[in-house]
């Protein structure tokens, strides 16, 4: 896992924070101070200048961090299933730690969360998927807690992203990208989404596969498109009798 850095009138600053392999998902505190990963002992954190070997920020699982709390405290994370206690994808919370316990979020019989989850800025709302009504919706409720949740999706949707002021969430339909408006007071209150565009940006199987900076614009990988036709090998037999023949 790399990070980088830029300082003013500098160029960039690359680090490589990890050494062996295996990890995935990473994030950062809202702080910048550490960056929360996916390994295969847990959740892990580093801080990005590599000072210091990467710690222990949950006990041992297969989980998926997506995002670190207002003030810090605890990282957001989706818990798979590990064949045998947990049968779904649920969302939990953790304090860090290496002895730091699970507290659950949303947990039902439904998977949620799998297909991306997002905080919004202030820490208030939670935007997350859920299987509830047999697809993929995304789904707002109050974090951590209590409150019952709102769907935002009518039509399916994945990867809940906020943007930075908090008054627009983003989704994708498909290859669609959704824009619901979000109106600030005591409740979630929003209007339907808009399309924005057709993405052609590469997903993964492991949101997200894109952000929104504080100016608005996308940041995605962009996809290559069709491959371009292999060209036939050709074999020719007897190629010096040829190349006699044409040239005496």
């Amino acid at each position: 896992m790399l990070t980088r850095s830029r300082r003013p009138a500098e160029p960039y600053h690359w680090s490589k924070l990890t050494f062996d392999g295996g990890h995935f998902s990473p994030i950062w505190s809202p702080d910048g101070r550490r960056i929360y990963f996916e390994a295969a002992a847990g959740i892990m954190s580093v801080a990005p200048d590599a000072s210091a070997q990467p710690e222990p920020a949950s006990g041992p699982g297969h989980y998926h961090p997506f995002a670190v709390s207002h003030d810090g405290a605890e990282v957001i994370i989706t818990r798979l299933p590990d064949g045998t206690t947990t049968q779904t994808v649920d969302i939990m919370r953790v304090t860090p730690g290496p002895k730091a316990t699970l507290q659950p979020v949303v947990a039902t019989p439904n998977s949620e969360g799998f297909e991306g989850l997002s905080l919004s800025p202030d820490g208030r709302w939670l935007a997350y998927t859920s299987q509830e009504t047999g697809q993929a919706e995304v789904w707002v409720r109050p974090y951590p807690g209590p409150g019952a949740p709102v769907r935002v999706s009518p039509k399916g949707g994945t990867e809940p992203t906020w943007a930075t002021s908090g008054r627009e969430l983003y989704y994708l339909e498909g290859r669609r990208m959704m824009a619901a408006a979000v109106q600030p007071g005591p409740t979630f209150s929003f209007t339907p989404a808009q399309f924005l565009f057709e993405t052609v940006h590469t997903s993964s199987g492991q949101p997200p596969s894109y952000d929104v900076a504080a100016d608005g614009r996308f940041l995605m990988v962009k996809g290559s498109g069709a491959q371009a036709a292999v060209p036939p090998i050709v074999l020719t037999l007897d190629w010096f009798e040829e190349l006699k023949r044409r040239v005496p």
